[in-house]
């Protein structure tokens, strides 16, 4: 399948350079040129960009239908929020990525992912490619998925209800300039939440410290049921501080472009008793910003 990809601007830096090597590899099978939006060398036969990808909560049925309208195939990246509360093939998408290493896995146990579709051509092109490059998952981490689907439901629904209490408990504390999650949010932010997300809004929260960079990288030392780690979606609660982590290779311009500032924490609200979770969030605090 000889397909251009426009990559929307919501993609994550990651997803962006896995996409723009997979482009460079098919070009050089082909003998076309390939850019982001399917440019072509001099002699190269012109690619038709018809892909476009996106990241969910930011992909309302409006986006969906204005590519559907112009002949473009759409793929949603639906790992924020899950199956559970938003199904992107129902709001026309033909492609659903996920990261089954977060909610549908949710114990930290299992590296995965799965692409989704209700279109028999690109059933057929997928099922080639699993055949072709030897995309399949190992018989244990199918045994691990399947187990862990059993939960989702029930994982899901405590994630939610954490996160509206945990973000209704640091809304105004002393200690935080801004908390970041739709149930605070208002205007256009809000009403395209509720208008994708069914059953909640997911775990996943971002809090900005007012003591900068140095409040940030102290909170997360003095957490101690967290975890300190990168993932999200996982049963346990856990946090990490972009800037001296997974962004501190970016300018402060850079980091600032992706939304990230000196003080940026990011949460994953777990399954554990909401009181465990606001007490050692709350303990941080106090210790990262005395």
């Amino acid at each position: 399948m000889r397909a251009a990809l426009k990559k929307h601007r919501s993609l994550h830096a990651g997803e962006k350079e896995i996409l723009a090597a997979a482009l460079r590899r098919a070009a050089a099978a082909t003998g076309a040129g390939a850019g982001e939006n399917g440019g072509g060398g001099k002699n190269a036969a012109p690619l038709r960009a018809n892909v476009v990808a996106n990241v969910t909560v930011v992909a309302p049925r409006q986006f969906v239908a204005a590519w559907k309208s112009l002949g473009v195939d759409v793929a949603v990246d639906n790992t924020f929020a899950s199956p559970y509360l938003q199904q992107p093939l129902t709001l026309g998408a033909d492609l659903v990525v996920h990261s089954t290493t977060k909610y549908i896995g949710g114990h930290s146990d299992v590296v995965g992912g799965a692409v989704l579709t209700s279109d028999a051509d690109w059933a057929e092109h997928l099922q080639f490619q699993i055949k072709a490059v030897g995309a399949a998952p190992a018989p244990l981490d199918c045994f691990l998925l399947l187990r862990s689907t059993k939960t989702l439901h029930l994982r899901m629904e405590r994630h939610c209800e954490n996160a509206i209490k945990v973000a209704d408990r640091l809304n105004g504390h002393p200690a935080i300039e801004k908390v970041i999650f739709p149930s605070l949010m208002s205007g256009e932010a809000r009403r395209r939440a509720d208008a994708n997300l069914k059953g909640g809004y997911g775990s996943l929260m971002g809090i900005v410290l007012k003591g900068g960079a140095e409040a940030g990288a102290k909170f997360i030392d003095k957490l101690e049921m967290f975890y300190h780690v990168a993932n999200i979606g996982d049963a346990r609660s856990l946090a990490i501080h972009p800037a001296t982590t997974t962004h501190s290779q970016l300018s402060a311009e850079e980091q600032a472009a992706t939304g990230v500032t000196p003080g940026y924490v990011r949460l994953s609200i777990g399954i554990e008793h909401v009181d465990d979770i606001i007490a050692d969030i709350t303990q941080a605090l106090d210790k990262a910003v005395a």
